[in-house]
């Protein structure tokens, strides 16, 4: 999945239940701060994105990390 530019923040729950694997971000996107918002491997993917800001994540089974 691909977030926007002109996106800035993402609600609490936003992708809950969604299986993502990679995600693209622009930088300074708030996220909401429950592990579910960016789907059901948000813990990985909010952990990598606030460490390194916009980039391309993909899910790993030990984590996310920056593409």
């Amino acid at each position: 999945m691909t977030i926007p530019e002109t996106v800035t923040s993402i609600g609490a729950m936003a992708f809950k239940n969604h299986p993502f694997t990679t995600i693209t971000m622009p930088a300074n996107v708030s996220i909401g701060a429950d592990s579910e918002t960016m789907g059901t491997n948000g813990t990985g993917f909010q952990a990598a994105y606030m460490a390194g800001s916009s980039g391309t994540y993909t899910f790993q089974m030990v984590g996310a990390s920056s593409i």
